[in-house]
Order: structure tokens, then C-alpha cells, then sequence
């Protein structure tokens, strides 16, 4: 799991340009940049059978879960696709040191790694993986999330394996007797739901995926596998386990732009730092490797904050007169003496404190707001910060002497 995963809120439109620099400038995000490619790099050896039981796969704590994109200025790429919203599932790939391809569907080059369920960070939620197939699973034409039968099935051959009785790697090889990479597309899928009761478990259902890849070889090789995950809601980037933007190490100059658009997107979007990372897919006698290049960061946030401390003590309120909440917060002194530029750097600490709990909302506003505080009114004895304030730009809320209109 990454060592640095607490970071500033969602920041919004209504932030303006010149803080989100100043924010990415700040963020404590350097161990974060330094081991993300070393934890890539654990899971992808780690070919652990499960997780702790039968009910607990091997995705769950291993392997390097991700998802190819296309990067783009008219959507956001961590969003579900129209396809996705249609079929009711979401399409990524497993790999691992036993579970090796070389190439991936349509061509992509970059993409997003997420969390393993098993180590993510608090904020992120968890992604319903559903099923998973040894090869390509052609699920935008199955029923059921994409883990049902082929649309166009009139046998139920298709079907999730353990419903017709395929339990094994060897039952699925035997079946579906694949001999290229356009068998899976009316191969079963091994359902893998932690909702579901499978025979022998999940674990084992998964670990029959990881077998079936190994026994078909160079077929196997040649194309990606497939999971399925529930889909999600639109616009809650803030809260998906996005651990990293990856692009192709072979695949040109335009797989690492892609990827830092992807980077500079998301962070403009959530105000989260996320690193790219180099990847290169394995061979059939090389492993898959894993890099952070600091010169490939669209968004370069120091290692260091200026405090060992910005916040003494703090607690939601309310004024008199006023039905509106405030945090109030205490700053140490050393926070009272910091530059504009390390307002990234307190607001993190802000939201590591106060980013769970129920009062919490509207973080650019909120930002906004305590950007204002260490500009103009850094030595009031409390900085009180509204979330039911607009999130104006910061030139606006210091004009508004750090209280915009409550909306």
C-alpha cells in the first residue's frame, strides 16, 4: 500500500488555476511517487493462491489490477464508458508474475492502476469485482454485468462457469479446447463476487483463471485477460482507488502524453495526486516492470512540507446567530508563519483530520477559504472555515475578506 494516500479534496471548477499550482507545488507527495512503482512491483511476485481463505482471491492483496483508456478533453477516462453504463460492468485486466500478457485490448497504451481491496487507502472505495475470464471475455455483448452468457448464446455455453459445471482449469481448457485468442469470446467466466458461494470459493474460482492462463500458453500470451467489476456513478473520482496512471514504455511518445493529461485532469478534477508510471508488459521470458520517472510528472509536488505540524486542535461549531457550521481551527505557530505556497500542504493536513467526518463538504470552497486565512488574516486566533460558503476563485475570496456568500 502506498505510504502517502491523504491529500487534499475534491477542489472543484470554482478553484482558480493559480492555487491548484500552488497546492500541487506543496503536496507531501514524493513517498507517494517512490512507492507506488515499488508496490506495483511487490504485488506483480506476490502469487499468493488467496488473501487469507476461501473466500478472499488472490486479487484481493496481489497482482497489478488495471484498466486500459483513451485519453480525452470531452470525458474524463476513470468515468464509466456509455458501454459500461449499458451492460452494468466495467472491463480491467489482471496481471501478474503467473498471469502474463504482452499486449493490450484495442491497442491502448496508457491507462489507471487501482488499490487492491486489501491495502487501499481509507478514502477509496471499493470496486464489486464480479467475475474474471483467462482470456478476453468479449462482455459487452453478455448478459449480467458482462459475466452472463453471450447475448446470441442459444446453448448456455457461455454461461458463468460454475452454472454449468465447469469448476476447473482443466474442465474450462477441455470445453472451450482453445487453440486462439478468439476463444474466449464464447468461453465461460469464473464468477468470483464476494457475495456469491461458488463451489471450493471465490480463491479457488480465481486461482483456476491464473492456471487456465498458464496451461494455454503463447494463446494466453498474445491477449489480455479479463475482470469485471460493477459499475459506478459518474463524477466520484475523489473516491475511486486510482493509484496510478500508467502509459507503455514501447509504445511512443504519445502513450506518456496521454498519461499526464490523464494525471493533470484528475487532479484538476479531485485535487488528488496521482504519479504516472512507466510500464512495461511482460514477455514470454521477461517479467513486467514498473517505474516512477520523476520527468514524466505533469504535476511535480514537492517531497517535503515546511511543518512538522500545521493544525494544534480544531472542531466543527457553530456561531451564534449563525445556523451554518464553521470548523474551527487552531493553527501552531509555525503554520502562522508559512508562505501562500504551502496552502496545499496545510489543507491536506486539514482534510487528514477533518475529511471524514459527517460535517465535512465543499473542500474548494473550504480550500478557497483557508488559502485566504494565510494570506491576509494568518494571525486571527482561529481560522474558522464554512462549507456551506460558495467556492469562490481565491482572488474573489480574499476580496470577500475570506467569508464568501453562504449558498
Amino acid at each position: 500500500m502506498s505510504r502517502f494516500w491523504q491529500h487534499i479534496g475534491r477542489l472543484g471548477q470554482g478553484l482558480g488555476l493559480a492555487l491548484v499550482l500552488a497546492i500541487a507545488a506543496a503536496l507531501p507527495a514524493g513517498a507517494q511517487s517512490t512507492h507506488t512503482a515499488s508496490d506495483l512491483t511487490d504485488r506483480y511476485y506476490n502469487t499468493a493462491a488467496d488473501c487469507g481463505g476461501p473466500s478472499r482471491p488472490a486479487f484481493l492483496c496481489s497482482g497489478v489490477i488495471f484498466r486500459g483508456t483513451r485519453y480525452s478533453t470531452a470525458y474524463h477516462s476513470w468515468d464509466p464508458s456509455p458501454t459500461s453504463v449499458r451492460t452494468g460492468g466495467v472491463s480491467f485486466s489482471y496481471l501478474r508474475a503467473d498471469a502474463r500478457f504482452e499486449n493490450l485490448a484495442f491497442n491502448y497504451h496508457n491507462g489507471y492502476t487501482v488499490y487492491p481491496i486489501f491495502g487501499a487507502p481509507s478514502w477509496a472505495m471499493d470496486f464489486n469485482f464480479v467475475c474474471a475470464f483467462p482470456l478476453d471475455g468479449a462482455t459487452d455483448a453478455r448478459t449480467d454485468q458482462g459475466c452472463g452468457r453471450r447475448t446470441d448464446d442459444t446453448t448456455n455455453r457461455s454461461a458463468p462457469c460454475q452454472s454449468i459445471g465447469v469448476l476447473t482449469a482443466e474442465q474450462w481448457l477441455s470445453t472451450y479446447q482453445p487453440h486462439n485468442s478468439s476463444t474466449g469470446f464464447r468461453a465461460c467466466g469464473f464468477t468470483v463476487a464476494d457475495h456469491t458461494n461458488p463451489p471450493q470459493g471465490t480463491a479457488y474460482a480465481f486461482q483456476q483463471v491464473i492456471r487456465a492462463m498458464n496451461q494455454l500458453g503463447p494463446v494466453s500470451l498474445g491477449q489480455q485477460n479479463e475482470m469485471r467489476a460493477a459499475t459506478w456513478a459518474q463524477g466520484i473520482g475523489d473516491k475511486l482507488p486510482i493509484e496510478s496512471f500508467f502509459y507503455l514504455a514501447n509504445a511512443g511518445d504519445q502513450a506518456l502524453l496521454d498519461a499526464r493529461g490523464d494525471q493533470a485532469d484528475y487532479y484538476r478534477t479531485t485535487g488528488r495526486f496521482v504519479p504516472v508510471i512507466r510500464m512495461t508488459l511482460p514477455t514470454a521470458n521477461k517479467n513486467a516492470t514498473f517505474h516512477y520517472v520523476d520527468a514524466d510528472q505533469a504535476i511535480k509536488p514537492a517531497a517535503a512540507a515546511a511543518c512538522p505540524q500545521y493544525i494544534e486542535r480544531g472542531s466543527w461549531t457553530t456561531h451564534p446567530g449563525s445556523p451554518h457550521l464553521s470548523l474551527s481551527l487552531v493553527p501552531t505557530d509555525c503554520a502562522r508563519n508559512v508562505a501562500v505556497s504551502a496552502a496545499g500542504a496545510v489543507f491536506a493536513e486539514v482534510q487528514a483530520k477533518f475529511g471524514a467526518t459527517p460535517q465535512w463538504h465543499n473542500p474548494a470552497g473550504m480550500a478557497a477559504q483557508l488559502s485566504c486565512h494565510i494570506e491576509i488574516a494568518r494571525h486571527k486566533a482561529e481560522w474558522n472555515l464554512e462549507p456551506d460558503r460558495r467556492a469562490d476563485s481565491p482572488e474573489q475570496t480574499r476580496k470577500e475578506d475570506c467569508n464568501p456568500p453562504f449558498v
